[in-house]
């Protein structure tokens, strides 16, 4: 187990470290039976897994997913098109 710095044990520091620790998409897969999120290690490979909604065990490979995004090209057309949102 790792102790945190004193200062990230209190209050409005500590949440923050959680939460941002669960916005890791690193930390967790989506299982293969019921959708649900599972939590991982990151630093391992190929680890076995336990669903925490449906209980079934599965092995887990995490693989890297390069960021989507629309080429220039595609997002100057779609700001041409009639029913953009202006905001």
């Amino acid at each position: 187990m790792r102790f945190l710095p004193f200062s990230l044990s209190l209050g409005v520091d500590l949440k923050q470290a959680i939460r941002a620790s669960g916005q890791d998409p690193r930390r967790r897969a989506f299982c293969a039976s019921c959708g649900g999120a599972m939590p991982i290690e990151p630093d391992r490979a190929a680890q076995r897994a336990r669903c925490p909604q449906c209980w079934r065990r599965q092995t887990v490979a995490h693989t890297e997913e390069a960021p989507w995004r629309l080429s220039d090209s595609a997002a100057r057309a779609l700001r041409e098109t009639r029913r953009w949102l202006r905001g």
